[in-house]
């Protein structure tokens, strides 16, 4: 096959747009942030490149959210610069929606697919486990975001809740050892 026609980094933008890489579920990665980065490592790339005389590699991590933000998919395009006929390739696109892992083997001859397109093929190889991945994912998530801080004048195994919670606190038993109802009973009666 031969290479594609795109050899600079304008064209390999242009690519990125065309294919829907700047789209609004690509929004874990903030897209002016992100051309940044993809230019600032490729332009170095190209001078180290160039100053070697040999071909050199970077990689560009990206995120999409799908399905109304319970997926996420991590990306990372592997990028190689030839000094040697001044040109940008695309090598790779290696995607990842939880624990399934699918690369694209490009070479710089093949189009990407676009994020859609390669979160679908995620789902696929997810098959008909998705609906139970897709809730352990959730509740994963949900439990680290909502994970209350333990109050320990609610909360009877934290450590601090016997401190908080104590009879001590009332003026009156003051002088008896927290919680303790032996010696609460066993006090000397006050009606002599």
């Amino acid at each position: 096959m031969p290479s594609l026609p795109y050899k600079t980094l304008a064209d390999h933008e242009t690519l990125l747009a065309e294919k829907g890489w700047l789209n609004p579920e690509m929004g874990g990665t903030r897209v002016g942030d992100w051309l940044k980065e993809f230019r600032e490592k490729f332009e170095e790339c190209r001078i180290d490149a160039l100053t070697t005389g040999r071909r050199k590699e970077f990689t560009l991590p990206a995120t999409g959210i799908f399905n109304d933000g319970l997926d996420k998919v991590a990306f990372t395009l592997r990028y190689r610069y030839d000094p040697r006929v001044e040109a940008l390739a695309l090598i790779t696109i290696q995607t990842k929606l939880g624990r399934t892992p699918w690369t694209y083997f490009l070479n710089g001859r093949r189009e990407p697919p676009t994020p859609t397109e390669a979160y679908e093929k995620l789902l696929g190889r997810e098959g008909p486990l998705r609906n139970e991945i897709v809730l352990n994912r959730v509740q994963r998530e949900h439990d680290q975001l909502n994970d209350p801080f333990r109050d320990p004048h609610l909360d009877m195994n934290h450590p601090d809740f016997q401190q908080t919670n104590d009879l001590h606190k009332d003026e009156e038993f003051r002088e008896y050892p927290p919680n303790d109802l032996t010696t609460f009973f066993n006090r000397p009666s006050r009606h002599h």
